[in-house]
């Protein structure tokens, strides 16, 4: 069971799990799961919340667990109290009811069901969190945790436990020492109650610095599912149940965080590679060159709203006109010099060019097929290997004035 109350400055969430038994022999209930009792009397009397664990081995213990959750709630709002009964009085005597019908029920069916209890009470009569208070009452070894800010963890509650660890009293007996704890609750504080399950585990309780960074990171229904999970992951054997109460405002999951800075990033990068993209299919003129070898995606904004590419940071400024690739330029001519009938150009065999110098200067055009010059480059020979003498009809001289090598030979 998994449910999740918000109230003014006031977190609540809670699971009650099977863990790894057959049959679940927890139980929780919270008061706002409780129909019958009224806003106003939440106001007058309290919150009353409420962790039962069924004693394993004995009959019952499910039932016992169920009856101690559902009794209780129904003496605390709705039982016959003296007028003027405190709210932690009224609880004691609620308590006292409870184990008393348990008892006599047990008798009748000759069994012996038995069920720890762990309640926390949250006295709010203005609805501030700076005014509220805790009473905190037990019996068995399910415990309450107060976690402060500042502060180690406490446990509010005292274990009910014989030197061989059986339970010294459990509700069912005909009457039970209820231990009571009375204190403010400061703004923040957060309240665990939960069933052995979750701070015994077969491996060793889950530490209570781990429980204090989930209920410190999570709201309170995230906390208690993430809670039940990690006493799984400890090695619990036993059924696993947790009330987690935070006297104040959830605080932002961190998983939504993450995942919302992970969304930012991605519509950056997403924006920022449509944007390269763009720039190289011609669209926005990013260019990539070995004098801008890094484009820019964080493009500054425009007073529209749309995304533009500042130009100097995409394109260097020049003053060197770009070349063209056109075959036939344009003949230019003084608006007053009519133009001659025929310019001449004149080319030689020795490959120098004349011009008429009676002909108007004129653009040359270039030459639709360029002719690509011979290579002059000897290769080099690779090393250690002998390059054969080119045949020659007339010897040449070396360096000093001697005859160089000739057809391999000196």
């Amino acid at each position: 069971m998994s449910v999740k109350t918000f109230t003014r400055s006031f977190d609540i969430g809670s699971q009650c799990d099977k863990g790894r038994r057959p049959n679940n022999e927890d139980n929780v209930l919270r008061v706002e799961q409780r129909s019958q009792v009224t806003e106003a009397q939440r106001r007058s009397l309290g919150r009353l919340y409420i962790v039962a664990d069924g004693v394993g081995g004995n009959d019952n213990g499910e039932v016992a667990s169920d009856r101690v959750v559902n009794r209780l709630m129904h003496h605390y709002y709705e039982g016959e109290h003296p007028e003027g009964t405190s709210p932690a009085e009224r609880l004691q005597r609620s308590i006292q009811n409870t184990t008393r019908e348990i008892f006599e029920e047990s008798e009748r069916n000759n069994n012996n069901m038995r069920s720890t209890l762990a309640t926390a009470l949250i006295l709010d009569p203005e609805g501030a969190r700076a005014k509220r208070r805790v009473v905190v009452a037990n019996i068995g070894d399910s415990p309450v945790i107060l976690f402060r800010k500042g502060q180690p963890s406490r446990k509010l509650t005292q274990d009910h436990v014989k030197r061989d660890q059986s339970l010294a009293q459990a509700m069912g007996d005909e009457m039970v020492n209820v231990s009571i704890f009375n204190d403010q609750l400061l703004p923040d504080d957060v309240l665990v109650i939960c069933s052995d399950g979750l701070s015994d585990g077969v491996k060793g309780p889950v530490p209570p610095r781990d429980m204090e960074r989930v209920v410190r990171s999570l709201p309170a229904q995230a906390a208690s599912d993430e809670l039940v999970r990690q006493a799984k992951r400890v090695g619990s054997q036993d059924n696993i149940s947790a009330i987690v109460i935070r006297n104040g405002d959830s605080p932002p999951p961190t998983r939504m965080i993450v995942q919302s800075i992970i969304a930012v990033l991605a519509a950056l990068l997403l924006g920022g590679g449509a944007y390269v993209v763009f720039g190289l299919t011609g669209g926005g003129g990013g260019i990539i060159s070995p004098s801008n070898p890094i484009i820019s995606i964080f493009a500054p904004q425009q007073s529209n709203g749309n995304s533009q590419a500042a130009t100097s940071t995409i394109i260097p400024a020049t003053n060197t006109p770009s070349p063209t690739n056109t075959l036939q330029p344009s003949l230019t001519r003084h608006p007053e010099t009519p133009r001659p009938a025929e310019a001449t150009i004149a080319i030689p065999s020795s490959g120098s060019v004349t011009l008429d110098p009676t002909a108007t200067p004129t653009a040359i055009p270039e030459p639709l097929t360029a002719i690509p010059e011979p290579s002059t480059a000897i290769p080099e020979p690779p090393m250690n290997t002998r390059v054969p003498p080119m045949p020659t009809k007339k010897p040449h001289t070396g360096d000093n004035g001697g005859p160089a090598e000739d057809g391999g030979t000196k």
